[in-house]
């Protein structure tokens, strides 16, 4: 019934078999100065209403002189007035790096974000051999921000953005942004992204891939940077392995994909794309200058030129001719890159989503576009959404709303609430949702749960923490993350001491493969037996096994102690990252399960991928392909 819900994407994920390793943790590396300016000069004023404008500075003489605003239609919904200013700079301390070819820029408009792109061209002198590119100057946290640049002359800067403030243009020499350039910004995978994968949700169905990138950039930047700890990990609200329970972080991502409005700004930003195509040193060296005086990452975005898609993610350093990456469809991967190499870049692999790869939708992005950081996107929306976030109330506007239910002792239906008491063996629960097509999940002890014939849910003596996952239909057959949240239920029924060998129904082995076998194109492929002994009970015995897709069932039936299979069938979402995982369950003819710990009645078989791939003369090999069997009991 549930779409593919796959986490494991073996095809790139197992080249970071040690994501989830000792990573040391950075501080933000942000350059902090001052800029020092004479007296401020009007050089031009003008209204802008919704049908756009263009304002040009005639003002000859003046460094300005010829500076042209163009505001698109609709850019604005009511009249604004706008004042252009410059100040002569006389100083500064952002060191050797900055060397400022403009005066400092003011531009006036009434503040806020506009509804599209307004390009400013500013009349400068690039020195030769040199790069020049425009900054926001913050003068209260005496922070630079770079901004996206659409074209460039020996005598003009144009570049494209959604609000202004001060701004200054600097340049440095081309020979400092080589191929050969090495910077750093702090930023590290596995310690400063998120720790869940990028699927989508109920509201981004394409995926939040933006919404992922833009609140991880924003924590660095504005949390980290304030002394917060790290973000990987800091907000996981359950098993670290298992993502569906990181609801607010996961959710948080969604909404702000879903307030940028991403989708529908990618037509606009494509404007930004022609000067690019036709010279890819522009990106390059926007990303490195960009990153070497900010001391900041930066946010790209990715596109395939022949319109499969696009694609958001971080550039977060530059090493040996190559941009290097925090992709949100492989969290905690230090490996990701994107290669320049004469003047071009190579295309880089990855999908809309994590689920788009699984699926054998992945995609060749082509075209790389700077972003910089608040020009385009508008962080505000991160910091008025950052309260809901932190009291678990995020998402409640957007995502559809729902209620667990159960019922009390006396067979009323009422609100299921967290340390609900029953002296029952098993809980029945129902998802009420007045406006859409909901399901639900049910996980304990990190398994999912499969409910008995009377549609309950067994429940061990003491307390049960089940795990609610919910998903909606998106009218398309499609079923979509919407929420996770724990419920602890308390079980008062009597303990019962364990029932002694014999009478009681045991698995004594569960065996399976201890490797698994790639293909040239670094599948796992094959076909591979896993069977199960059982003693005790009352024979005949009946097996159940699920794989793939929990609680889905591969194959049922009294003669099935073995099962041969694909490793496709046994990729399991949330369980162990980079693992294949098969469960069974066994029965005996009067309906006593073989169960183990606190009652469980699913039994594991997995393989984790403990090897490596390395790159041999630009070659993805795999030098060493060993795995680690992961059983429960």
């Amino acid at each position: 019934m549930f779409r593919k819900l796959v986490i494991i994407c073996i095809l790139v994920l197992l080249f970071a078999a040690s994501m989830f390793g000792g990573c040391s943790s950075k501080s933000p590396e942000a350059r902090d100065g001052d800029i020092e300016v004479g007296q401020k000069v009007e050089a031009a004023t003008g209204s802008v209403g919704p049908g756009g404008a263009t304002i040009t500075v005639d003002q000859p003489g003046s460094p300005i002189d010829g500076m042209e605003m163009t505001v698109p239609a609709n850019a604005y919904t009511n009249t604004r007035q706008c004042k252009i200013s410059y100040a002569p700079v006389t100083e500064h301390t952002f060191g050797p790096d900055f060397n400022p070819v403009s005066p400092l820029i003011s531009v006036e408009n009434g503040g806020g974000y506009a509804d599209d792109i307004i390009t400013l061209q500013i009349p400068v002198q690039i020195p030769d051999g040199h790069f020049a590119m425009a900054f926001y100057y913050d003068d209260e946290k005496g922070r630079l921000e770079g901004i996206p640049a659409v074209a460039e002359t020996g005598s003009s800067i144009t570049i494209a953005t959604r609000h202004f403030s001060d701004i200054v243009v600097s340049s440095i020499p081309v020979s400092a942004l080589g191929v050969d350039a090495e910077v750093d910004t702090g930023f590290e995978p596995g310690v400063d992204d998120w720790q869940f994968t990028n699927y989508g949700s109920y509201i981004a169905r394409g995926g939040h891939c933006a919404g992922q990138s833009i609140t991880a950039l924003w924590y660095y930047t504005r949390m980290k940077g304030e002394g917060e700890p790290s973000l990987y990990g800091r907000y996981n609200e359950g098993t670290r392995d298992f993502w569906y329970d990181d609801a607010a972080g996961y959710r948080f991502a969604s909404i702000i994909q879903k307030d940028v409005d991403w989708d529908a700004w990618i037509t606009r930003y494509n404007k930004l794309a022609p000067k690019v195509q036709a010279d890819n040193f522009i990106s390059w060296r926007q990303f490195v200058y960009a990153m070497k005086l900010t001391g900041e990452p930066q946010f790209v975005y990715i596109q395939n030129t022949g319109g499969a898609g696009a694609h958001a993610m971080i550039v977060y350093g530059a090493s040996g001719g190559a941009l290097q990456i925090a992709d949100p469809n492989y969290p905690g991967q230090n490996d990701r890159e994107i290669w320049f190499d004469s003047g071009e870049f190579e295309p880089y692999n990855s999908g809309a989503n994590a689920q788009a790869i699984l699926d054998g939708k992945g995609i060749a992005f082509d075209l790389v576009l700077y972003f910089g950081s608040s020009s385009l996107i508008d962080y505000g929306q991160v910091e008025s959404r950052w309260g809901e976030f932190e009291n678990k109330t995020i998402g409640n506007d957007k995502f559809p709303a729902y209620t667990m239910q159960t019922r009390n002792k006396e067979g009323d239906i009422i609100e299921l609430e967290d340390g609900f008491k029953t002296k029952n063996k098993a809980i029945g629960l129902g998802l009420d949702s007045t406006n859409t097509d909901l399901a639900y999940y049910v996980y304990k002890d990190g398994a999912a749960q499969t409910p008995g014939n009377d549609g309950t849910f067994t429940l061990s003596p003491g307390n049960n923490e089940l795990g609610i996952y919910v998903v909606g239909n998106d009218g398309a057959g499609n079923w979509e993350y919407v929420d996770f949240k724990y419920f602890n239920v308390i079980s008062e029924q009597p303990t019962t001491p364990p029932a002694t060998a014999g009478d009681k129904l045991v698995i004594t082995s569960f065996d399976g493969p201890s490797v698994l076998t790639f293909d040239a194109g670094f599948s796992v492929v094959g076909l591979y037996t896993f069977s199960v002994t059982v003693e005790g009970g009352t024979p005949p015995y009946y097996y159940i096994w699920k794989g793939a897709r929990a609680p889905q069932v591969l194959v049922e039936g009294a003669e099935y102690s073995s099962i041969t299979i694909s490793p496709q069938d046994m990729r399991q979402p949330g369980a162990i990252s980079d693992g294949f995982f098969l469960w069974v369950t066994v029965r005996d003819s009067k309906n006593q399960h073989a169960t183990w710990g606190m009652g469980s009645t699913e039994f594991l078989y997995g393989l984790k991928f403990t090897g490596k791939f390395e790159i041999i003369d630009g070659v993805t090999t795999l030098t060493d392909n060993t795995w680690e069997i992961v059983k429960e009991p």
